[in-house]
């Protein structure tokens, strides 16, 4: 490619037709020129010079010298090609406003739509299956996730999707995570690191849930049963039924709630112990 045919296709990339290009480029070597100098330096029709010359104004590449005759003049590459670029990053916000606009009105419409459906339930069989709701659920989720599950298929689970769970955090995803943690037990790694990553809050259960409940932006549940045996999941009923929703949105708080006083008072008879041996301490000396 020689110099002008690149100086050309740059030209093109910034926005500019061959023509104009053509016209454009002319008349920054050949400076200040009439109409017809230029179509003939240019090797083009007078008529399209005239055609394409409103344009390159507009751009603010030529300026047009009001002399008898009239004659213009091009800016300089550097000049004209800072023009374009001021001229391509304007077009491209307000391209970026109408795409943002399109998205807005896309997701009023499906939430419009959304809201005018029945409320569903629907069954999802096996463990597979359930994995791949698991994955379109962190994918999608856009506020909170709450969650009764047993803690060996929690750490499963964070082990398997950690990427999945780590950038739902880091888009403002709440989890409230209750298990049956072991009492005394280390915290894992990757819970540690989850929860530096957002809000992910863990509290123990005094019990291993024979379920897994789980409810998604407050809008859909799911509980999930197991096969005893092998403690594969066997199905899971997900509803978007405003009522069950509440009534398992209700059912998660309390056990929340009285998983916070069951800490409170772990920690009381941990210093309640501890005062009694420190009592005992005392007499014995």
């Amino acid at each position: 490619m020689n110099f002008k045919n690149e100086e050309l296709e740059t030209l093109k990339l910034l926005g500019l037709t061959i023509r104009q290009a053509e016209v454009y480029i002319t008349m920054v070597h050949m400076g200040t020129s009439k109409i017809t100098t230029i179509a003939r330096n240019a090797q083009i029709e007078r008529s399209e010079v005239f055609r394409v010359m409103p344009t390159l104004q507009e751009l603010g590449l030529v300026k047009k010298i009001l002399t008898n005759p009239i004659t213009y003049e091009a800016l300089t590459i550097p000049e004209g090609i800072t023009a374009l670029l001021e001229q391509a990053n304007e077009e491209h916000e307000a391209i970026k406003v109408r795409a943002h606009q399109l998205v807005q009105l896309h997701k009023e419409r499906v939430l419009e739509k959304r809201e005018q459906e029945e409320p569903k339930y629907f069954l999802v069989y096996g463990q597979k299956a359930e994995d791949r709701e698991l994955v379109e659920t962190l994918k999608k989720v856009e506020n909170t996730i709450d969650c009764i599950v047993k803690w060996n298929r929690l750490l499963k689970v964070l082990d398997q999707y950690f990427e999945l769970f780590e950038k739902a955090l880091k888009r403002g995803v709440t989890f409230r995570l209750l298990t049956d943690i072991p009492k005394h037990r280390k915290v894992p790694k990757n819970i540690q690191t989850l929860k530096k990553k957002g809000a992910l809050e863990i509290r123990r259960l005094s019990a291993t849930p024979p379920t897994i409940l789980a409810l998604v932006d407050g809008k859909n549940s799911e509980i999930v049963t197991y096969d005893s045996v092998n403690s594969e999941i066997v199905t899971s009923l997900w509803s978007t039924n405003r009522n069950f929703v509440t009534i398992m949105r209700d059912y998660f708080n309390i056990k929340w709630k009285l998983a916070a006083q069951q800490i409170e008072n772990e920690k009381i008879g941990e210093i309640g112990s501890l005062l009694e041996l420190k009592e005992t301490y005392r007499l014995r000396k």
